[in-house]
């Protein structure tokens, strides 16, 4: 295990050779004439609108079918794909039989790796940022009553579980604060509304998984602690 103080080095090389494997992976979905399948693939995560919604349904599915080149599609990677939710791309590659390429496959394995190693408590205490929060996103902020020794690892499997595919891969880890375990997410500005849905049918689940506050662009959804204070 990598002593905490060379955490941000690892993880800022990483991040630096993240934009050149995105850029690889748009390579590989234009030159393969894939493009049709993935603009599918994002637009089958996209959320059904509800009544009231529909306007900003239409921006989104607009964003993702205008985009028609290497240079287009590299700009929509970049909105919404980070190191912490690099998986979602390999993800692609299962569902389409999309044959990635050993730079792609090697990437993902070496993240898969930094993650299993990488203690949630010290990404925090060197103050880590995986990403900038842009202004096309929101923000979803998870408490949650883990173990110190809990690995960033262990909460990408609580996202998949509690998230499932849809929300899951779009929920993309930005810092860890010290506070408990607070993990402070982006997902994309359109899914906010969802996920408040989401999260209100689904709070004794999320309790159950050790959330014990969870607030998205600033709504409190739920709080153990209040409740008992």
């Amino acid at each position: 295990y990598i002593v905490p103080y060379e955490l941000n080095v690892e993880y800022s090389t990483m991040n630096d050779r993240f934009s050149l494997v995105l850029s690889k992976f748009a390579d590989e979905i234009i030159e393969g004439n894939w493009l049709d399948d993935f603009k599918a693939f994002l637009l089958g995560r996209t959320p059904h609108q509800s009544e009231g919604r529909e306007r900003e349904g239409a921006d989104r599915e607009d964003e993702i079918m205008k985009v028609c080149n290497k240079l287009g599609l590299v700009s929509l990677l970049r909105k919404y794909f980070f190191l912490s939710n690099f998986g979602a791309l390999m993800l692609f590659a299962e569902e389409y039989k999309f044959v990635a390429s050993k730079t792609l496959l090697d990437f993902s394995e070496k993240i898969d790796d930094l993650y299993s190693k990488i203690l949630a408590k010290d990404f925090a205490k060197q103050a880590i940022e995986d990403h900038k929060k842009l202004e096309d996103h929101g923000e979803v902020i998870f408490k949650v009553d883990l173990d110190l020794e809990s690995t960033l690892k262990e909460f990408q499997k609580f996202l998949v579980k509690a998230f499932y595919r849809h929300h899951g891969i779009l929920i993309s880890l930005r810092v860890v604060h010290h506070s408990l375990l607070t993990f402070v997410c982006t997902i994309p500005k359109w899914l906010v509304e969802e996920m408040k849905e989401y999260v209100t049918k689904n709070e004794e689940m999320l309790k159950s998984k050790n959330v014990v506050e969870l607030i998205i662009d600033n709504t409190v959804m739920f709080s153990i602690k209040s409740k008992t204070n």
